[in-house]
């Protein structure tokens, strides 16, 4: 399993909102990881009136828990897992060489 952290930076001068309504500067991790993605091979569609990630998810790798490598492809579902209708999204080919089957194996492996 990889540690979310071991491809961190200390990001500095970031601001931090306390209870009183306060601003401070704080240092924090940015620990996000984000795989190199192969694109080349992605198949693309126009999104219909209620299509979901999760939806989505279901029909292109036959499990909707796989719905935040839509999400993160199209920079998608911040709060919703709604897409709106009529845009182009990139559905990522999922393979077990590819950025996705890495981005797959680590999130299995941090539940």
């Amino acid at each position: 399993m990889q540690n979310r952290y071991s491809v961190c930076t200390i990001v500095t001068g970031s601001r931090k909102v306390d209870s009183k309504g306060d601003t401070h500067l704080v240092s924090r991790l940015s620990s996000t990881f984000y795989p190199n993605l192969d694109t080349t091979s992605d198949t693309i569609i126009i999104s219909q009136p209620g299509d979901r990630l999760d939806l989505l998810a279901k029909e292109f790798y036959g499990d909707e828990t796989f719905w935040h490598v839509i999400a993160i492809s199209n920079n998608l579902g911040r709060g919703t897992l709604n897409v709106p209708a009529g845009m182009i999204v990139r559905i990522p080919r999922y393979a077990e060489y590819s950025g996705i089957g890495a981005l797959i194996r680590i999130f299995n492996d941090e539940r």
